[in-house]
């Protein structure tokens, strides 16, 4: 995962690295105080895969220390924790 923000704009890239041939039921979650987008896909997908997402930035500089980021794809789950500092 990428992330990248300035004044105006909270950017992010979430990328599958793992070695399966296909990817289903991919879906994220950001779980932060002020960070709370989500999404997914239910289709089949095959690697390279990658989301990414820009939005408007909002008081992004209040978040709490740490983001976690819960990634579920082919009945996996995985959760991150980022620092938001």
């Amino acid at each position: 995962m990428t992330y990248a923000s300035d004044t105006k704009n909270l950017n992010y890239i979430i990328r599958y690295i793992g070695k399966e041939k296909t990817i289903s039921n991919f879906t994220y979650k950001f779980s932060g105080n002020i960070i709370t987008a989500s999404g997914g896909n239910d289709k089949k997908l095959t690697p390279p895969y990658q989301i990414t997402f820009d939005t408007p930035a909002k008081n992004y500089e209040s978040e709490d220390d740490t983001v976690k980021l819960k990634i579920n794809w082919n009945g996996k789950e995985e959760t991150i924790e980022m620092n938001s500092k």
